[in-house]
């Protein structure tokens, strides 16, 4: 009887660090998968940025090449 009540708490403690276990590794899933989606965003952010700059360039360009072409 004895020997079956230490294997219980045995089981028991298994069960406990491997609950722990995982409850630990959900966690760290979650907090890793909120760090990709911020720099997902942060990075299409960036991007937009970098496009609207684009976009700006190309216009002052086109302008000042009208400008010039009309001056001819």
């Amino acid at each position: 009887m004895q020997d079956l009540r230490q294997k219980s708490k045995i089981w028991e403690t298994i069960k406990r660090k491997w609950t722990e276990a995982l409850f630990f590794h959900k966690q760290q899933q979650e907090a890793l998968g909120s760090q990709v989606k911020a720099l997902t965003k942060e990075n299409k952010e960036k991007e937009n940025v970098l496009i609207d700059l684009e976009l700006v360039n190309l216009n002052m360009y086109l302008c000042c090449n009208m400008k010039n072409l009309e001056e001819r």
